[in-house]
This record gives structure tokens, sequence and C-alpha cells, in this order.
């Protein structure tokens, strides 16, 4: 899984977006106004559960924001995330 916030103006709701990585459907897309370790944990938590039982997440890929951090290791603690290879790099 992906997960990615995209905030168009400051001041302004986030709109984080969760995607499967390799087909690259959105598995779910949602706008809120805070991006608390709370907040994205229930929004993975809604991922999580809206996930056919057949499904297993393999990895979590985001820029590595001390909020999206906290939350995949409350929601997903077994599962390996890590950074995109743009903030890696960066």
């Amino acid at each position: 899984l992906a997960v990615d916030g995209l905030q168009p103006d400051v001041g302004h709701e986030v709109l984080w977006v969760v995607r499967e990585c390799v087909s690259g459907e959105i598995v779910l897309a949602r706008s809120m106004l805070s991006a608390t370790t709370d907040d994205l944990a229930g929004l993975l938590e809604e991922v999580k559960a809206g996930l056919p039982p057949t499904v297993a997440v393999a990895g979590v890929i985001s820029d590595g924001q001390h909020p999206i951090r906290k939350a995949v290791a409350r929601e997903f603690p077994e599962v390996p995330h890590q950074f995109c290879q743009f903030h890696y790099l960066r």
C-alpha cells in the first residue's frame, strides 16, 4: 500500500489517498482537516477492514512523516514500512 496526503493550499483539507501499488488502484481516498496519528490510524483501520480476508498487505510506502509511521506501526505492526524512493533519496 502507498499512503500519501495531497494538500492543495495551506490551511485547507488534505486529500489522503491509500493506493494498492501493483495495480495502482485507489483503495481509499478521504479529505481530512488534520493528520494526527489517531486520524491516520483510523484511515488505515478502515482500509484494513475493507480488504478481502484473502488479501495480505506485504508492505507500506509513504513519505515517512512521523504520524504516518506511527499509524502504520499501530495498524500493520507486522508489515514492513519504507520511504518512497523520492523521499529516501532526498
